[in-house]
């Protein structure tokens, strides 16, 4: 049994994984999941105003990369899915405060 678990903790959880990402055509707001990457080329890619995507079961912990991952790049806005323009399968996101560097 690990020490975590003896001690009454909950085992560790993995890591979220990052991918590229891509937005399906056709209105249903759905992220296309692409390869895996590291954090350091999600960062260029959204210096590039590319999308990536943030995967993982911690809901909490994968808010917490994808913000690491836009604050590298500058301010950011928390924005709720966008389901009424983007489409019923839009998730939650953040992005660039600056228009400018948002490029998308």
């Amino acid at each position: 049994m690990a020490a975590n678990q003896a001690a009454g903790g909950d085992a560790a959880q993995p890591l979220p994984k990052i991918h590229e990402a891509s937005r399906a055509t056709g209105g249903s707001g759905a992220v296309i999941k692409g390869s895996e990457i590291d954090e350091a080329h999600a960062v260029i890619r959204r210096q590039r105003g590319e999308d990536v995507v943030v995967c993982g079961d911690n809901l909490a912990a994968n808010r917490q990369t994808a913000i690491n991952v836009e604050l590298a790049v500058g301010p950011v806005l928390r924005q709720p899915k966008h389901s009424y323009s983007a489409g019923p399968q839009a998730l939650p996101h953040f992005q660039q405060k600056n228009a400018a560097a948002r490029r998308t």
